[in-house]
């Protein structure tokens, strides 16, 4: 589908003199199609192409699109005292499969420095550069019929269109990967066999910071060594495409997002590895910040996942292990204000409302929900609606005395 033509309001005959002016401007070259705008305007589009181009770059888009710009205005006064301009923008798909165009809608802000002539890019809200459909608009939207029809200002631009103006402006850094060993021996063990290693993604222009903390296992074997790595690898690189495969975190195509995982190591002994996951993440489609928690337990010896059934065999169903009476409530951080002589009183009607809710689950449904300690079954529950907390059984109680640590 071809590019909507933009409405301008030519019954003013002021308007003709203006575009044919226009038309005049050196401005961001031969991609420049219609302006309506001083040169003074002209320039700050030229550094927001060349903006949006370098974060083609970052974000490795191979697109062409038609940029529709409306004009700048001003947003507000800074704690420096300098005017803060914002401008909206869309970028349309050229390149879209199908019969109808997609538009993002983009916009960010800026200062102007009289001085140097420089521009500061304060802010910047860009979901074209994760190249995700859910953050892009139809052609009917109410947002792009209002923005062509306000628009001054139409170009193309892609990762080869040459814009003919020096950079002049300063932004946000993109983004910075580090995935590596800090610690030669992790502060959660006492096992010389355990590293700990950090892995960070660090987008300032999208807004998204990624942190996650997570061991690294190394037994006599290499090639058992390779596999048990990878088994933690995908527990702690876990998406949220929970439709897609591979489901690993993909955080360049997030905006506003961020996440921190870390973990607790809950048992480690020559046959067994158990972690507890923890996560805190701030998501921009999501309606507050979220807390999660899985578990992972290895055999150090085949390298295997280890499920529920695997610990519990025939002996039990989820409805059965939760009904048992062995396990009660471990409140964590929650104890912190919550009274502990109430918690020991309400203990059992916490089990018997967890029960009750998770009454339908199979045990396969707790595969990531659970985790082992030397002497205990832990599994991961919710309470409080969101509220993530972890009960746990002993073993013995359990009838499990195998899977003790001695």
């Amino acid at each position: 589908m071809r590019k909507q033509t933009i409405r301008h309001k030519m019954h003013n005959p002021l308007w003709v003199v203006l575009l044919l002016l226009s038309l005049s401007f050196s401005g961001c070259g031969a991609q420049k199609e219609k302006t309506t705008e001083s040169p003074e305007t002209e320039e700050i589009f030229c550094q927001i192409l060349l903006f949006l181009q370098e974060g083609f770059r970052q974000h490795d888009i191979h697109k062409t699109y038609v940029v529709y710009f409306s004009a700048p205005d001003e947003a507000y006064t800074n704690d420096d005292g300098n005017t803060v301009m914002h401008c909206d923008l869309l970028l349309e798909d050229t390149d879209n499969d199908g019969t109808n165009s997609l538009y993002w809608y983009e916009n960010l802000d800026y200062t102007f420095d009289e001085e140097s002539g420089w521009y500061t890019f304060t802010w910047q809200y860009g979901p074209v550069m994760t190249q995700d459909d859910s953050f892009a608009y139809d052609a009917d939207s109410s947002h792009v019929e209002e923005l062509l029809e306000n628009c001054i200002y139409e170009t193309t631009l892609s990762l080869d269109t040459v814009v003919e103006a020096p950079i002049r402006y300063y932004a946000p850094s993109g983004p910075f990967i580090f995935d590596s060993f800090f610690a030669a021996i992790s502060p959660f063990s006492q096992s010389k066999t355990i590293s700990e290693a950090l892995y960070t993604y660090q987008d300032d222009r999208m807004g998204v910071s990624v942190i996650i903390h997570y061991p690294a296992l190394r037994v006599s074997d290499s090639d058992l060594t390779k596999t048990l790595n990878a088994r933690i690898r995908d527990a702690f690189f876990y998406g949220y495409n929970w439709n897609e495969e591979p489901n690993l975190l993909t955080p360049g195509k997030e905006i506003l997002t961020s996440i921190e995982r870390d973990y607790l190591i809950t048992r480690e002994d020559g046959q067994y590895f158990s972690v507890c996951i923890s996560e805190y993440n701030e998501v921009r489609r999501a309606a507050g910040p979220n807390e999660w928690k899985t578990g992972l337990t290895l055999s150090l010896e085949t390298g295997k996942v280890l499920t529920l059934r695997d610990i519990v065999g025939e002996k039990y169903t989820a409805r059965q292990l939760l009904n048992s009476g062995a396990f009660h409530c471990m409140w964590g951080d929650l104890s912190g204000y919550l009274d502990e002589e109430w918690m020991a009183e309400t203990d059992g009607e916490w089990m018997a409302e967890i029960a009750e809710h998770y009454q339908y689950w199979e045990l396969e449904d707790f595969d990531t929900e659970f985790y082992l300690t030397d002497d205990s079954l832990g599994l991961i529950v919710t309470v409080f609606a969101d509220e993530y907390i972890c009960i746990e059984a002993k073993l013995s109680d359990l009838g499990l005395a195998e899977w003790i640590a001695y």
